[in-house]
């Protein structure tokens, strides 16, 4: 088409990826991916790896950013057609391998990926628990302040029990989509409820595990680097646009799926990259693409949610 796009970074906080998988190499920055399993962000030594490296983390990171120009496994939603839209930094948290994420370790990566200028953080993580509910509000309110937006799985309980992250109010949470009767509908284990943002299909979801291999897995964890990758295409679209206007595209081009506008089973309903894309490049240049959507009449910047501790 002629129209220059930029590369994103993109951070994944999770269990630790095969950062040497066949399908995702050339897209993660090694030499800025690192362990907090221990709360210190450590360089992912080849011991490091062989410890910690992980399926969930793995397949997380091939949703965003699989190479879509080698000819295997999958294409990245964020790769772009020549595969230079996006940079992966991964972080590993100690999830995975019978472990649960602690706390101060997935703050001190949301901060590490602050620091090193991340568009966006993936969080495809998180406990019901409220006891630290503040700490992860006030870490995802930092780093949305200072320009990175934390997107979250909405959880896979099939409630509307709150999620943490997902539930900080400058979160964008996640519910899993899941295709039958000729139509979208939420899944049954994602949850739901006043604090879900916006939906993306995250079930039999084909993408990178360890070892060079590939699977299908399912839940709130595939649906959230979804829309990760499409605010990374959208950042690759215009690299200047603010968080406000990003969550704006995202939620004003998101396609109805439930009631008019936001409601408690789907949020704004299933993401479009299509949409977003083009919106991105219209706000960029308006001489170069006229308006082909819509926007619901929504004001995101006074509309976002407040959830208590």
């Amino acid at each position: 088409s002629g129209i220059t796009t930029y590369r994103t970074r993109v951070a994944v906080i999770d269990s630790c990826p095969d950062i040497y998988h066949e399908d995702l190499v050339t897209n993660v920055n090694n030499s800025k991916s690192r362990d907090f399993s221990t709360g210190t962000g450590r360089t992912i030594s080849y011991d490091i790896y062989q410890k910690y490296v992980d399926d969930h983390g793995t397949h997380v990171a091939g949703i965003i950013a699989g190479n879509s120009t080698n000819g295997l496994g999958v294409d990245g939603i964020a790769s772009g057609p020549k595969n230079r839209n996006v940079e992966l930094i991964c972080l590993n948290v100690g999830l995975g391998k019978g472990n649960l994420a602690d706390t101060s370790a997935v703050v001190a990566a949301i901060n590490y990926a602050v620091t090193c200028n991340c568009k966006v953080i993936n969080l495809s993580l998180g406990n019901g628990s409220s006891r630290n509910s503040q700490i992860y509000e006030n870490a995802v309110t930092s780093a949305y302040k200072k320009g990175v937006i934390c997107v979250c799985a909405a959880g896979n309980n099939g409630n509307t029990g709150l999620m943490y992250p997902a539930a900080s109010s400058k979160a964008v949470s996640v519910v899993n989509l899941d295709y039958y009767s000729n139509s979208l509908h939420r899944s049954q284990s994602s949850n739901y409820g006043s604090t879900v943002d916006i939906a993306a299909p995250g079930t039999l979801v084909y993408s990178c595990v360890s070892g060079d291999n590939y699977r299908l897995m399912s839940g709130t964890s595939m649906a959230a680097p979804v829309i990760t990758g499409i605010i990374s295409l959208i950042y690759s679209a215009n690299p200047n646009l603010t968080p406000d206007q990003v969550i704006n595209i995202l939620y004003s081009c998101a396609t109805d799926i439930g009631a008019r506008g936001r409601d408690n089973e789907t949020g704004y309903g299933c993401a479009d990259a299509y949409e977003c894309v083009w919106e991105a490049l219209r706000l960029r240049d308006v001489k170069l693409l006229p308006l082909r959507h819509v926007p619901h009449s929504i004001n995101v910047l006074y509309e976002r949610r407040s959830v208590g501790t």
